[in-house]
């Protein structure tokens, strides 16, 4: 039962890492940028040289390497990668230190479930040189830390409606971010993303919403103000085989109140 929202391009559930912009490690967006690129998988790495590649943009990763020196980081070394049992060919990554501190963020988390993801994408920084401390909390010091937008990253979810509405001022406007309470987790503070809203709110036709909500998904993502985590698109029911549901689901989801049991063949 596949269940995708319309707008805003979220699946049924999306969690994903929050990542605090006012934080100053994570403010530049560049930085946020190459967090996201951090993923969890096996990779093997052995020594590499540049040259060695013919299909590299060697000018592109010295701009890149570049900017990231700008940013606090230091070159330490070239690798090849190959992911063990697949035949693809080897890749060339360049390993990056933060310089100024051995801690370059602190991820909270509440459950062990948080923590076991937490510590999983935290071992994925490491192996490009970036060192993340998890924090294991009770759920009321989390929610009162996170209500007071007091940590670095944090896992979240935002819930949305088949039809964006006020909430997304909530989640995202620059007023938001000054209010504590509000989901704008991130601190998002951009007048693009405050414009896109306004003129979602006040589109009267349905082609201009939807237009003005794309709009706001792509301004939200280039911001990289989250690092998704997984997101699930179908939800799993179980049910006697003597229960009936319609044919056509909702765009919400399954809907128990409309649901019936199958008569009696034989009535007593």
């Amino acid at each position: 039962m596949q269940q995708n929202w319309p707008l805003l391009g979220l699946s049924f559930l999306t969690l994903a890492f929050v990542l605090f912009t006012l934080y100053r490690k994570l403010a530049n967006h560049k930085v946020r940028l190459a967090l996201t690129a951090v993923i969890p998988i096996e990779i093997e790495f052995e020594d590499a040289d540049p040259a060695e590649f013919s299909g590299l943009d060697k000018e592109q990763l010295a701009r890149l390497t570049e900017q990231m020196e700008k940013l606090g980081f230091a070159r330490l070394r070239d690798y090849t990668t190959k992911i063990p049992g697949n035949s693809a060919p080897r890749g060339f990554a360049r390993l990056l230190v933060h310089r100024s501190e051995h801690c370059f963020a602190e991820i909270m988390a509440t459950s062990q479930a948080q923590e076991r993801l937490a510590l999983n994408y935290a071992s994925s920084l490491a192996r490009v040189g970036i060192t993340a401390r998890v924090r294991v909390v009770d759920a009321v010091q989390f929610e009162g830390r996170r209500l007071a937008y007091d940590f670095d990253m944090i896992q979240n979810r935002w819930d949305q409606s088949l039809s964006p509405g006020n909430e997304q001022s909530f989640y995202w406007g620059s007023e938001a971010a000054d209010i504590q309470g509000t989901r704008n987790y991130m601190g998002a503070r951009d007048p693009a993303i405050d414009a896109l809203i306004a003129a979602m709110l006040e589109a009267r036709e349905h082609p201009a919403f939807v237009s003005a909500v794309r709009a706001l998904d792509r301004a939200l993502m280039s911001g990289f103000y989250a690092i998704p985590l997984f997101d699930v698109g179908e939800q799993w029911i179980a049910r006697w085989n003597r229960i009936e549901r319609p044919v056509a689901t909702a765009l919400t989801g399954y809907l128990p109140e409309t649901w019936w049991q199958k008569p009696d063949p034989q009535p007593k």
